[in-house]
């Protein structure tokens, strides 16, 4: 089959057709580069997650250490004088 010859109208409907599809894939192109975060920004994103979990690592051992600062200081003495409270009034005798 022999092709037809493209008349003027057509071929510019064709690169008028062309030209908008070729808008629409570089405004898709400009909005995937706009989501995209520079890599410096993402290094400090990166850097600033790494210093909280750092400082709560810290605040979790200060925690635990004050946990059993409070357990050998108040609680045990507390214990030992109820036991003893305890035991005396059962009659036996320290």
């Amino acid at each position: 089959m022999p092709e037809e010859p493209i008349t003027n109208a057509e071929l510019a409907r064709r690169i008028e057709h062309l030209a908008v599809g070729l808008h629409d894939d570089l405004r898709e192109i400009k909005g995937v580069i706009d989501r995209l975060v520079p890599r410096e920004v993402y290094e400090a994103q990166r850097a600033a997650a790494t210093e909280r979990v750092s400082a709560l690592e810290t605040r979790i051992v200060a925690l635990e250490t004050r946990s059993r600062w409070l357990i050998a200081s108040v609680i045990i003495p507390i214990v030992i004088v109820v036991l003893t409270w305890l035991l005396t009034a059962k009659g036996v005798k320290p």
